[in-house]
């Protein structure tokens, strides 16, 4: 869990939608580069939204520069999910 990021988060001005995908984002945070990797079903689970919110989300904040694809899953691979690296300082 990253404590930084949900503090950025928190004190955003991003709509309630972002905030919450980057709050369950920082959930899923598994190491000190900013990096996260949360399938879309775990988003779904932690949040409450519905897939197509989600990725409307995500797609939105790749598009402002917040979040970033690190890695892509391979095509038609299930069980494996796309890396993230959240810009923190963007969020301020």
């Amino acid at each position: 869990m990253d404590f930084r990021l949900i503090e950025a988060v928190f004190r955003s001005a991003l709509p309630p939608t972002h905030r919450l995908v980057l709050l369950a984002m920082a959930d899923c945070k598994w190491n000190a580069d900013s990096v996260c990797n949360p399938s879309i079903a775990t988003l779904i689970e932690l949040t409450g939204l519905s897939r197509r919110a989600i990725l409307k989300a995500i797609a939105e904040l790749k598009q402002i520069g917040i979040i970033a694809l690190a890695s892509a899953r391979a095509k038609g691979r299930k069980g494996e999910t796309n890396a993230y690296i959240v810009t923190v300082e963007k969020l301020s």
